[in-house]
């Protein structure tokens, strides 16, 4: 597959021809893992352009949510249901911190693998988030500060040390 990135590609098969990990890592000559991996990744985003022009998307985003959202937010909502309360969340109504990170498993597969192989260590998928965001934010820093990367400079993981002991909560 010269000249196609694989990632772009990966993410093309799954999008329009519905494939899975195991068929675009035959159809690219990678692992199976590897595929996983590169769809795990999302498609970076075109440059948005000047500072004020992604403020204003930003502002545009954080707008409060049309009519009909708290409409059905509102019929859903029974305290005695959870499952409803949660579907009162996602309609249409924001936390108190305002800040909400959503992210759809069905289009990480491997996230989602990923997270139920983490969760053996009795962490949440929550708590896996964080401590691996985290931890990966930190590299980057320590990175950009020694000069080893530019800020906004694309980067892999090339390895990763694991020892026994607590997963712990970021500050």
């Amino acid at each position: 597959m010269s000249g196609v990135d694989p990632h772009a590609e990966a993410h093309r098969l799954k999008r329009e021809l519905g494939y899975g990990a195991r068929r675009i890592a035959d159809r690219l000559g990678i692992s199976r893992h590897a595929a996983t991996q590169l769809l795990a990744r999302p498609l970076p985003r075109p440059p948005a352009g000047p500072a004020a022009g992604v403020a204003d998307e930003v502002a545009a985003v954080t707008q409060p949510v049309a009519e009909p959202a708290d409409q059905v937010a509102d019929t859903v909502a029974e305290p005695a249901d959870p499952v409803a309360g949660g579907v009162a969340v996602l309609a249409g109504h924001r936390p108190e911190g305002g800040r909400r990170v959503v992210v759809d498993l069905d289009e990480f597969p491997g996230l989602a693998e990923d997270l139920a192989l983490l969760e053996e260590t009795g962490a949440s998928p929550e708590q896996v988030v964080n401590f691996a965001v985290e931890r990966l934010a930190s590299v980057y820093r320590r990175a950009l500060g020694r000069g080893r990367l530019r800020r906004g400079q694309a980067f892999d993981v090339t390895d990763m040390w694991l020892k026994p002991g607590a997963l712990r909560r970021a500050a």
